[in-house]
C-alpha cells in the first residue's frame, strides 16, 4: 500500500504554482499527514531555483524527530526528489529542517481494523433479481483498503471473481440454487472477510381465479 509521489516528476516539469514554495526555494507538501502501522506515505520536499522554469535542485534535508514513530527513507523513484515516511508505533513525529518544524505526522493506532459494519449476509432472492453485497467496512486507512472477491466458501481461493477490486459486488441470479461468496479486504492493519450466502428460489407464479 505503498502511496509514492511518482507524479511529483511531472510536477516539476510543469512548474510548481500547486504546492507551498518557501522564500528559500523548499517546496515542502503536505503540512500535515496521518498513516497507519506498516503504511508508508509519499511526501514531496524539494530544493529548486525560482524563476527560470522552477529548476529542481535537489533533495531538501528532513530530520526525524522520532525513528521510533516513523521511518524516512528518500524516494528512490525516477525523478522523485521526496521521502517516503512509514509507521511504526502510533504516536507523532516532526520531520525538522533547519530547526523549523516542516511536517507533522501522527501515526493512528490500529485497534481491531478492519472493522465491518452488520451487513446482511444471508439473502433470499428470486431468479433474475439482483443482490448486492456491501460490507460497509471501517478502515483505519479507507482509501487505500484492498478488496479481491471470491466465489465460493469464506477462505477458499481457487475461483477469484477476476476484475472485481469494488467495496461491493452486484450479483444476477441466473437460477434456483444456493450461492456463497466472499471478499477479502485488505488494510495497514491487517485483513478481514465477509462471506455471504444467497437462497434463490423460482418466481412464484400466481395461479388463476376461477369465477
Amino acid at each position: 500500500m505503498l502511496r509514492r509521489c511518482r507524479f511529483a516528476a511531472l510536477l516539476f516539469v510543469f512548474g510548481l504554482p500547486f504546492f507551498p514554495v518557501r522564500g528559500d526555494g523548499t517546496t515542502i507538501s503536505p503540512a500535515f499527514l496521518e498513516v497507519g502501522p506498516r503504511e508508508s506515505v509519499g511526501i514531496i520536499a524539494c530544493i529548486h531555483v525560482i524563476g527560470f522554469g522552477d529548476i529542481v535542485h535537489g533533495r531538501a534535508p528532513l530530520t526525524n524527530s522520532a525513528p521510533d514513530v516513523i521511518a524516512l527513507e528518500p524516494d528512490r523513484s525516477p525523478g522523485a526528489c521526496g521521502y517516503v515516511v512509514t509507521g511504526i508505533n502510533p504516536g507523532t513525529a516532526f520531520l525538522l529542517r533547519g530547526g523549523a518544524v516542516a511536517v507533522t505526522v501522527v501515526v493512528t493506532p490500529c485497534q481491531d481494523f478492519p472493522r465491518v459494519g452488520a451487513p446482511q449476509r444471508f439473502i433470499k432472492a428470486t431468479v433474475g433479481q439482483l443482490v448486492e453485497m456491501r460490507p460497509n467496512p471501517e478502515t483505519s486507512t479507507p482509501f487505500v483498503a484492498q478488496y479481491a472477491w471470491y466465489e465460493g466458501a469464506l477462505g477458499d481461493r481457487t475461483h477469484p471473481i477476476a476484475g472485481w477490486f469494488n467495496a461491493f459486488r452486484i450479483f444476477t441470479v441466473p437460477e434456483a440454487k444456493q450461492y456463497r461468496f466472499w471478499v477479502e479486504i485488505a488494510e495497514s492493519c491487517g485483513t478481514k472477510g465477509v462471506e455471504y450466502v444467497i437462497d434463490a428460489t423460482e418466481i412464484a407464479r400466481r395461479r388463476a381465479v376461477r369465477r
